[in-house]
This record gives C-alpha cells, sequence and structure tokens, in this order.
C-alpha cells in the first residue's frame, strides 16, 4: 500500500483498507468477521438483537440457532451492475457474503425465536430456555 492512497482526513477508513488488504494477502477475504453492527440487550425472558442490515432482504439473510446457545447470521449483497460508461469515484456500501456468529452464557429456545426486518433493521427476540428462566412456585396454604 503506498502512501499516496492514504486519505489524511478519516483515520479509520485507512485502517479498514488496511485490514481488507491484510486480509486478501493472506487469503483470509473470505473470513472477515465484518458485517452488521448489532446491539443485543435483556428484557426480562429474552435477548434482543438487532442487525443494521441496510439494503438486504429477507432472501439475502439467514439465521440459525445451534447448540442451542450459538446464533449465526449470514448474508449475501449482490453488487447492483451498472453501466459500461460509468466512472466511480467512491464506492462505500459493503457488498459479498458476511457470517456473524455470537455465543450466549444460557441456552435460546429456537422454537420460539422471532426475526423482523423493517427500515434496515433486522431484530431478532432469542427467548431463554425454560431451563434458564425457571418456573414460579404457587404457595397454597391450608385452611
Amino acid at each position: 500500500m503506498s502512501l499516496n492512497r492514504l486519505s489524511q482526513c478519516d483515520p479509520w477508513a485507512n485502517f479498514a483498507r488496511l485490514q481488507q488488504e491484510l486480509n486478501q494477502a493472506f487469503g483470509l477475504a473470505s473470513l472477515s468477521s465484518s458485517g452488521p453492527t448489532l446491539k443485543v440487550f435483556e428484557d426480562g425472558s429474552a435477548l434482543v438483537l438487532e442487525a443494521v442490515v441496510p439494503g438486504y432482504t429477507l432472501e439475502e439473510i439467514e439465521i440459525t440457532v445451534h447448540d442451542a446457545n450459538q446464533l449465526t447470521i449470514k448474508g449475501e449483497h449482490e453488487e447492483v451492475k451498472t453501466e459500461a460508461k460509468e466512472t466511480w469515484h467512491r464506492k462505500e456500501r459493503d457488498l459479498g457474503k458476511f457470517s456473524r456468529t455470537l455465543q450466549f452464557a444460557f441456552p435460546i429456545d429456537s422454537e420460539k425465536v422471532q426475526a423482523k426486518l423493517e427500515n434496515g433493521i433486522l431484530k431478532l427476540v432469542l427467548p431463554k430456555h425454560e431451563s434458564v428462566v425457571g418456573r414460579k412456585i404457587p404457595i397454597h396454604t391450608q385452611n
């Protein structure tokens, strides 16, 4: 990478470009952990995960729960074909494949997982398995 390719105004773009070039040099381009940014929080007896996936359709995203406590989100975004006469000056949209796997400290009830895609946000509700949530025991009195 030559110094004239570095941007003086955006050091993070330079770092991302360097990481991409190193991944390509070592044959790791397909193993890149880049993907949607995530927000994960706990809401009572479930985890809620929100992933930013602008421009993706339902057909381009795959969600899998495996080993009871792991979640994988995969996506593939095809490049939009443009006319040959266009000259690109900058292209910042992520294209290609991504895969993000998260491991949780407790099992997920995969039968009750809910997923919704709206306005570029993929929202998953991941209920904890009943073995983790527990069950409230009613107390009876004798009269």
